[in-house]
């Protein structure tokens, strides 16, 4: 289940969730804007896995958020 979220200054995060061989939830992202890539994946050597996928996709929305906000001031 891949989950998309808007935010204003036209970002957008787009989450796929996987399994990794563990079993357990990490999460991949993609943040755009205006339709170029600004970063693609998840820029840490270790993830945090979750039990689900929803907190997986949380996670990966609330990470996501604290980029734009501290690289771009959004």
């Amino acid at each position: 289940m891949n989950s998309s979220t808007s935010f204003p200054g036209g970002f957008l995060i787009t989450v796929r969730p996987e399994r990794n061989t563990y079993g357990a939830w990490i999460a991949c992202l993609n943040i755009s804007s205006n339709g170029q890539t600004v970063l693609e994946a998840r820029p840490q050597t270790i993830q945090p896995e979750w039990t689900t996928e929803d907190e997986a996709i949380r996670d990966a929305i609330e990470w996501g958020r604290r980029y734009i906000d501290r690289e771009f001031g959004q």
